[in-house]
């Protein structure tokens, strides 16, 4: 399940996303490109489409970013099945 909370940068009508993950989603495809901040979690990864075959996803550590390029299928999951939610801010560019 997915929790979002809307929000907007003070002063400025810029709207970022809040997510909450508690569990491994379905295939999702974006439409443009996010930068993403990794508020906290543990044990969880993103897996890209192209990248399925090999089962290996890339490590959401807590305090990194990354850019989310645009029209690509990807899912989020934890592999390590730790009992940690995933917290992740969402800037569209």
């Amino acid at each position: 399940m997915v929790n979002e909370d809307w929000l907007e940068k003070h002063g400025t009508h810029e709207k970022y996303v809040i997510r909450t993950y508690d569990s491994t989603t379905d295939w999702l495809e974006t439409t443009k490109r996010d930068m993403v901040y990794v508020l906290s979690g543990y044990g969880w990864q993103i897996l890209y489409q192209r990248d399925a075959e090999y089962g290996t996803g890339n490590k959401l550590v807590p305090g990194t970013k990354f850019l989310l390029p645009d029209k690509v299928k990807y899912k989020i999951l934890n592999k390590e099945n730790i009992d940690s939610k995933l917290t992740l801010k969402i800037e569209f560019i």
